[in-house]
């Protein structure tokens, strides 16, 4: 397995590197855990094939080369598998080729959906089946709607398959992948609290176990609805389940949403209460000490379609909404793969983000 986790001095080492290349001022995050780039890659699209293996792998290795990237964003379920595979492969070959220290990259993934492994032949239902219901990992009675669950031991078993998966000695950060969206409907708010205090248990004993660095909460529509609604996520309530198993130490230190110019919630939407004062998502996940990052920038290319914006001079389109999304978080995540959307990315790497958001950070 590749040996090392993410550092905060190795990052900052990456950042002046990568500052020597022509990325530019601003453009690396100095966060609570290290400096992160602005801009991420994420993995989600694409055919479970070989050729989309390859262009992943070669996007991640171009990205972190170009010193444009040291962020890594990817899923056990995104193409069954292969994703975590294909990131784990250019990870490699960027450490041993000395590119990159594995300590300068950030690589994070998620865990909650059921999913099979594609490069196996056998179906998704097969492989549930025997690897998960009759191996005892997770029983139905734990899956919200056949097809996620954060129970402690199938959060486990993901953990340890993406390590596989990666190759990958340590994973940087795990998310607990769209949780309320999922658990609410069929548990109950009052429950799905309790099951995420446990799965947040459990993650604290693989970051005691040296097997991950910190964990997250990645959502799609929980943060981006009023406070009211059955599946919303308090994150000052879900920072006091992470402090109730893993003290004033714990590891919730991530936070992902989307946010473009269609869904702009996340920076106008005051429906979080921190110590008694209503914030936007962004402002609360920095006075949380959470690291803010943001997703789906182009809404998986239909914002290119549906927005009538004009770019200023010298930028595409894509670099303008991208830039909406970078200039109010610490991290966005693009899912580039073919060659011409990478290098777009390396250009827009050397503008500056602008303002890194409001709300403040302790």
């Amino acid at each position: 397995m590749i040996p090392g986790a993410f550092t905060a001095s190795s990052s900052r080492a990456f950042a002046e590197l990568a500052r020597g290349m022509g990325v530019a001022e601003g453009h690396y995050r100095e966060t609570p855990i290290g400096s992160i780039s602005s801009l991420g890659i994420g993995t989600y699209l694409g055919e479970p094939d070989d050729a989309t293996d390859s262009l992943v792998e070669e996007a991640v290795f171009r990205l972190v080369s170009s010193g444009a990237v040291n962020v890594i964003d990817t899923a056990i379920n995104y193409r069954f598998m292969r994703a975590e595979a294909a990131v784990g492969r250019a990870i490699r070959r960027l450490v041993e080729s000395n590119i990159a220290e594995r300590r300068a990259i950030l690589v994070c993934t998620k865990a909650g959906y059921l999913t099979h492994d594609s490069r196996e032949r056998r179906s998704f239902i097969d492989y549930v089946e025997e690897r998960l219901f009759r191996a005892g990992v997770v029983s139905p009675s734990e899956v919200a709607g056949g097809i996620h669950s954060i129970s402690p031991r199938y959060v486990e078993w993901s953990v340890r398959k993406s390590r596989a998966n990666t190759d990958l000695e340590v994973l940087d950060v795990v998310y607990l992948h769209n949780v309320m969206e999922h658990q609410v409907p069929v548990f109950g708010r009052e429950a799905t609290y309790a099951r995420l205090t446990e799965a947040f248990a459990k993650l604290e004993d693989l970051r005691s176990e040296g097997l991950i660095g910190w964990y997250g909460l990645a959502t799609w529509s929980s943060l981006r609805v009023e406070r009211d609604a059955e599946e919303h996520l308090d994150l000052q309530r879900a920072v006091e389940c992470a402090l109730s198993v893993g003290g004033k130490n714990h590891g919730l230190r991530f936070v992902q949403l989307p946010l473009n110019v269609a869904m702009p919630e996340a920076v106008t939407l005051r429906n979080q209460e921190v110590e008694g004062e209503l914030l936007t998502p962004v402002e609360a996940a920095r006075k949380l000490s959470l690291v803010v990052v943001t997703s789906a920038p182009l809404l998986e290319g239909r914002l290119l379609r549906r927005v009538n914006l004009k770019p200023p001079p010298g930028m595409t389109l894509a670099q303008h909404l991208i830039q909406f999304a970078r200039s109010a978080s610490d991290c966005t995540l693009v899912g580039a793969k073919r060659p011409e959307h990478v290098e777009e990315l390396i250009q827009l790497s050397r503008r500056p983000p602008g303002e890194a958001g409001t709300g403040e950070r302790r």
